[in-house]
């Protein structure tokens, strides 16, 4: 992508800018505001009465003053933050999936063991 205004091209006062990654948007972009502007009424008329060769030469420069300026660094997007790592909760059974062994009852498989005898 590079920027240039009106002035960078030739025109003496105004200072609109464009932004084009090719040459050939430029020229898009230019014609196109010059066209609008009223303040370009010179260069319309100009580029009205000028002949080929004329162009040509304008083209030329308009060329090698793109060419010339540098390409701006491409925008870095923001740091997207990283999302927080989901800690696992241990799966827990439903007390209905845990079935109680044949050796204990239902009442001891819902009752803790008694707490050790003090010492």
């Amino acid at each position: 992508m590079k920027t240039l205004t009106c002035q960078d091209l030739g025109a003496p006062t105004c200072t609109h800018e464009y932004k084009a990654n090719t040459y050939e948007e430029l020229m898009a972009q230019m014609h196109e505001h010059v066209a609008a502007d009223p303040v370009h009424e010179p260069e319309r008329q100009a580029m009205a009465a000028a002949t080929p060769e004329q162009l040509a030469e304008w083209d030329a420069k308009w060329r090698a003053t793109f060419a010339a300026k540098p390409d701006e660094a491409p925008a870095q997007p923001a740091p997207t933050p990283a999302a927080p790592s989901p800690v696992p909760a241990e799966p827990v059974a439903p007390p209905e999936a845990v079935a109680p062994s044949a050796a204990t009852t239902a009442t001891e498989a819902i009752t803790p063991p008694p707490a050790p005898p003090a010492a």
